[in-house]
Formats: C-alpha cells, sequence, structure tokens
C-alpha cells in the first residue's frame, strides 16, 4: 500500500509531494539528503542551508492507497500547486516512472494521456523551479 505525503518549508511555505510505498524509510531518506545538502532538489537544499532542516514539516496525506492512486493524487496536488503559480513548489517534475510500472494498466492509460496534455500546456513552465 501507498501514501501520498508533502514536505512543507514552514519558513516559505514551499511544499513538496511525494508518493512511497514506505513512509518510514523515505523520511528517513529525505532526512539523510537534506542533512548532507544533496537532496535530489536543489531548492530544498537551499532552504535547508538558509532556514534549517528543523523548519521542514512531513505530513501523511493520504495512505493505504494502490500504487496508481498515489500517482493520481501526487499529480493532482503537483498540477495544483503549478496551476496556482506561486512559486511554492518544488517538484520539478512529474512522477513519470510509476505511471510505467503501474499495477493496474487501465487505469495507467487513462492518466498518461492527462499527464502528456497538461505537460503540453504547461510548455516550458513544466521546469517552473528550474533556475
Amino acid at each position: 500500500m501507498y501514501t501520498v505525503y508533502s514536505i512543507t518549508c514552514a519558513a516559505t511555505g514551499r511544499k513538496y509531494f511525494g508518493q512511497t510505498s514506505n513512509y518510514a524509510l523515505r523520511v528517513r531518506k529525505h532526512k539523510t539528503q537534506m542533512r548532507g545538502r544533496n537532496h535530489d532538489c536543489y531548492r530544498i537544499n537551499n532552504d535547508v542551508r538558509q532556514y534549517g532542516i528543523d523548519t521542514f514539516v512531513f505530513e501523511v496525506l493520504h495512505e493505504n492507497l494502490n500504487k496508481f492512486m498515489a500517482l493520481a493524487l501526487e499529480c493532482k496536488y503537483v498540477f495544483e500547486a503549478w496551476d496556482r503559480q506561486d512559486n511554492l513548489l518544488y517538484n520539478v517534475q512529474i512522477p513519470s516512472p510509476m505511471i510505467r510500472d503501474s499495477d493496474d494498466p487501465i487505469a495507467a492509460a487513462l492518466l498518461v494521456p492527462v499527464i502528456r496534455r497538461k505537460m503540453e500546456l504547461l510548455g516550458d513552465s513544466y521546469y517552473v523551479n528550474k533556475e
């Protein structure tokens, strides 16, 4: 079963959305990367350097989900944040690997075109947080 979670920097309000099948392990990995300033998201590294790791809040948004539902909800949160265009999102890409690996090929087939269309509409802003 999967969990959808967020990481929020209390100092800036920026959020990162993710999903995982092992929430405790994923939180430990995020924190290890944050302490070492080698998180996959460079903006998280910058905010850890500026505000400290203790300003980050981890929150479970949904749990006990199947893989597809977790992906769909993560994408929903990312898309909503992109649509606001308030620069308060750490995520810089859509989590496409899970689409290919979905346990539910019919559900994945329905979601892939929606994600592709959203990426087309976003155009260059798809990489909204790359500087």
